[in-house]
């Protein structure tokens, strides 16, 4: 039988490790989402801040872009070619976004979510 300062040991030791568990969790928040919800594949690409756009990539059905935010990382830019409307998209860190098909066929980018 377990005595009552090896349970509060026990309790104490699972306690240490929910912040190391929440970390990724937080650093999450504060990235950069896109999400491809269409059933097209498409041609993207993005840039950060001020810089230069980079290359294209390849956004198929289903997937994400993910960006984790750095120091001095304010905004990324996503533009995606046609089908996508032809826009292009600013990305704020904690916000989750989509790209769905429109009512007028274009596949457009929409907020689904606000960080915190």
């Amino acid at each position: 039988m377990s005595s009552p300062r090896s349970f509060a040991l026990g309790l104490a030791a699972a306690a240490l490790l929910v912040p190391a568990s929440a970390l990724p969790q937080a650093v999450a928040v504060g990235g950069f989402m896109a999400k491809n919800n269409s059933r097209e594949q498409l041609r993207c690409r993005y840039r950060i801040d001020d810089n230069a756009w980079g290359k294209y990539f390849r956004l198929r059905p289903g997937a994400e872009l993910r960006l984790d935010r750095r120091p001095g990382m304010e905004l990324v830019y996503l533009f995606c070619d046609p089908p996508a409307r032809r826009a292009t998209y600013v990305l704020r860190p904690g916000e989750r976004h989509s790209l769905l098909r429109a009512d007028d066929g274009a596949i457009e980018l929409r907020t689904i979510t606000t960080g915190t």
